[in-house]
């Protein structure tokens, strides 16, 4: 998707500086226009493939945890990071923490 739609940037005039060498073309991840060929149906129009092509990302992130369990969470998930107990945070605001600990929740 990403390969499409820097093409596609890149053959209008309109590729952002911002949008190069983020790619290796010879990774097994990069999608050639062949292989998507075989899962368009008809006739594709290859110049315009990358028009209305977008890549999804969904990033997902925990900020507050409250409720009945909120400090039982917090201790199973977080013991492995302090030394004390005591030192785990309570149920309420989460931002304050680093991410890796965020993302053990």
């Amino acid at each position: 998707v990403a390969k499409a739609r820097r093409l596609y940037l890149n053959s209008k005039g309109i590729l952002d500086d911002c949008d190069l060498d983020l790619h290796d073309d010879n990774s097994e991840r990069v999608l050639t226009i062949s292989a998507m060929d075989s899962f368009a149906s008809g006739n594709a129009d290859l110049d315009d493939m990358g028009y209305n092509c977008w890549l999804k990302y969904v990033v997902f992130d925990v900020l507050y945890i409250g409720g009945k369990d909120a400090e039982k969470v917090l201790q199973e998930c977080l013991a492995p990071f302090f030394s004390h107990p005591c030192d785990i945070p309570k149920s309420g605001s989460i931002i304050d923490l680093e991410l890796f600990k965020r993302r053990m929740i």
